[in-house]
């Protein structure tokens, strides 16, 4: 099985680098360039992490091992706070959620992280994904199978995992 987190990624076309005044979202907007729906891929190098801290959790990149892009959504605008979430496998549809985004807003993370990362002294740079939250917690697919995921209206995203 992998674990997966159904999420929308931001691709910023231009940087948005660290400077002394926040970011308003209207300018974070301006940087975006286009939404993907996207998959975060979960796992963890610790054999028993509900036992690791929250600060080894961190440095486990908080259970994050991939994330897998798939295609353009019509407009970054058009990320709702909520919509269903269909997990098919092998054409046949096996769960259905009502997909509601933790935040209540798609880029609400990215609102958030701009100003963050220009508190620190860093910044995003143009060709740069960002994912903001998964819409359904986690979901468990079989590895070597057909998996779809539909987004709402959105669109699909098709993958199949394979261990080597």
């Amino acid at each position: 099985m992998v674990r997966v987190e159904p999420e929308i990624a931001f691709e910023l076309a231009h940087d948005l680098p660290a400077r002394d005044e926040p970011y308003s979202h209207a300018e974070i907007d301006a940087a975006i360039t286009g939404a993907r729906l996207a998959l975060e891929v979960l796992g963890c190098r610790y054999a028993a992490p509900e036992h690791a801290s929250l600060p080894e959790l961190l440095a486990d990149h908080m259970f994050n091992a991939g994330l897998v892009l798939g295609p353009r959504i019509a407009s970054p605008d058009a990320a709702p706070a909520n919509m269903a979430i269909t997990l098919s496998v092998d054409g046949a549809e096996v769960e259905q959620h009502a997909g509601i985004h933790p935040n209540g807003h798609a880029k609400a993370g990215l609102y958030w992280l701009a100003n963050f990362l220009r508190e620190q002294g860093l910044g995003l740079t143009a060709g740069q994904h960002v994912i903001t939250g998964s819409y359904a917690g986690y979901l468990d697919v079989p590895a070597n199978r057909d998996v779809e995921l539909a987004y709402g209206d959105l669109g699909i995203l098709k993958v199949r995992f394979s261990f080597r």
